[in-house]
C-alpha cells in the first residue's frame, strides 16, 4: 500500500527509543507519543490484524482497552508533512517492566511489510435493498442482491480513499414488457474517512460508474434478451465499527443518479 521512505528510517530510528511512554491504571494500556517535530502533522496505529486508526498529532495518547500483553503487536507510522508516511515501527508491552519495548529493525521492517500487504486492499460483501424513484418506477419499484466493495487507502493523502463498488441485484418489473430486471452497476470514486470517536467513524464517497440493465423483452416483435447501459453518480454515508480484530461492520446510506442514454 505504501512505500517508507527510506532515507527517513535512520532518522526515526534516533528518536524510536524516545517516542513512547505507558501507564497502566486497572485494565487500561496507555501509549502516550511524543512529538519529534513540527514536521509530524499525524500519526496512525494499529494492533496486530486490525485496520489503522489515524489521529492528529495533538491527539497524541492513546488508550488499548483490548491489548494482549503476552501476543498482540502494537504498530505506529507518523505523517510528517515533508516527507508523507514514514516507516512502521512495532511494539510488544513488557509486563515485567511496565514498559513499551521497540522490536529489533528486522521483526519491525517484516511487520511493515505483512501490513503493507494486509493495507493495501480491504474487501467486503453486503446485502443491497434499492427503492427506485418516481422517474423509474414504471420499470420496477425495489430491487435486492449482493455488493461487494474495496477501499484502498491513498498514501500521499492520509485520510482520502479509493473505493470501488460492485453490485448485482433482481428487480420484479413493473410493465407488461417483461417480468424481471437484472441490475450489473459498477463504480469507482473517493471518500474522506472522518473519526466520529476511537473506534467508530464515517466515509462519505462519491463515485461515477455504468449501470446495465438486463432484461428478456419483445419490443421488437421478438422474445430475446437485451442489455442496456446508463452512466451512474453515486454518493454514500458509511458508517465503520469493529466487531472483531479483523472484521468490521458497515451500515451504508446510497444514492443513485442514472443517466439514461435515449
Amino acid at each position: 500500500m505504501i512505500q517508507a521512505k527510506m532515507w527517513l528510517r535512520m532518522v526515526f530510528l534516533l528518536f524510536a527509543c524516545s517516542l513512547v511512554s505507558a501507564s497502566l491504571y486497572a485494565e487500561q494500556l496507555l501509549f502516550k507519543i511524543n512529538q519529534p517535530d513540527n514536521s509530524v502533522t499525524a500519526f496512525r496505529y494499529r494492533i496486530d490484524g486490525q485496520l489503522w486508526n489515524v489521529r492528529e498529532a495533538e491527539q497524541h495518547i492513546i488508550e488499548l482497552l483490548d491489548f494482549n500483553t503476552d501476543d498482540d503487536v502494537f504498530s505506529l507510522q507518523q505523517y510528517a508533512s515533508t516527507g508523507g508516511w514514514g516507516p512502521v515501527f512495532s511494539y510488544r508491552f513488557d509486563d515485567a517492566n511496565q514498559r513499551w519495548v521497540l522490536l529489533d529493525q528486522k521483526q519491525t521492517e517484516k511487520n511493515y511489510k505483512n501490513y503493507a500487504i494486509e493495507s493495501s486492499l480491504s474487501l467486503g460483501i453486503y446485502a443491497v435493498v434499492h427503492k427506485s424513484s418516481s422517474s423509474v418506477e414504471h420499470l420496477y419499484s425495489f430491487s435486492y442482491g449482493l455488493g461487494l466493495q474495496g477501499f484502498l487507502p491513498i498514501s500521499f493523502a492520509r485520510r482520502f480513499i479509493t473505493v470501488f463498488d460492485v453490485q448485482t441485484q433482481y428487480a420484479r418489473s413493473n410493465n407488461l414488457w417483461t417480468d424481471s430486471f437484472l441490475l450489473v452497476n459498477a463504480s469507482v470514486g473517493f471518500g474522506y474517512q472522518i473519526d466520529l470517536n476511537e473506534i467508530i467513524s464515517i466515509l462519505p464517497t462519491l463515485s461515477y460508474g455504468v449501470f446495465l440493465h438486463n432484461c428478456e423483452e419483445s419490443l421488437s416483435g421478438t422474445l430475446q434478451r437485451s442489455w442496456y447501459v446508463d452512466q451512474q453518480l453515486q454518493g454514500s454515508m458509511l458508517l465503520i465499527f469493529p466487531i472483531s480484530k479483523t472484521i468490521q461492520g458497515t451500515i451504508r446510506g446510497n444514492a443513485t443518479l442514472l443517466m439514461e442514454n435515449e
